[in-house]
């Protein structure tokens, strides 16, 4: 029984694609556009980015295990491992206090969008 809820409680809290990719892109309130202004702040909140960015990697460690909406699953697999390397890239440089890192892992973050969408997306 302990196994079966333990299951549960994993498979609960691990977000289908379209759930993340809410948070991480959903609008002005998402992770990633909240990032793009802390960076620009002539002072960053470093501890704020850092929880933002740890939520970033959280968000995107699971994306490959996710079935691809559309698409050869070898091409989702590549390109969401990419996704959350950049993502840890991010983290890493947020702890590091690396704006110049930062704002890089987070471009690179940005533009991988039209690639995936246009192989997996459904429209």
């Amino acid at each position: 029984m302990t196994r079966f809820v333990l299951i549960l409680t994993v498979l609960a809290a691990a977000p289908t694609t379209r759930e993340a990719m809410k948070k991480l892109n959903g609008g002005p309130n998402s992770l990633h556009q909240t990032l793009k202004l802390d960076l620009k702040d002539d002072d960053p909140d470093w501890e704020a980015i850092q929880e933002e960015t740890a939520e970033y990697v959280k968000l995107t460690a699971n994306l490959g295990k996710n079935k691809p909406p559309k698409g050869d699953a070898a091409s989702w697999e590549r390109l969401t491992k990419t996704y959350h390397d950049d993502a840890r890239a991010l983290d890493g440089a947020a702890k590091r206090k690396d704006r110049k890192g930062a704002t890089a892992a987070l471009d690179r973050l940005g533009r991988a969008c039209t690639a995936c969408h246009k192989l997996h997306r459904m429209d």
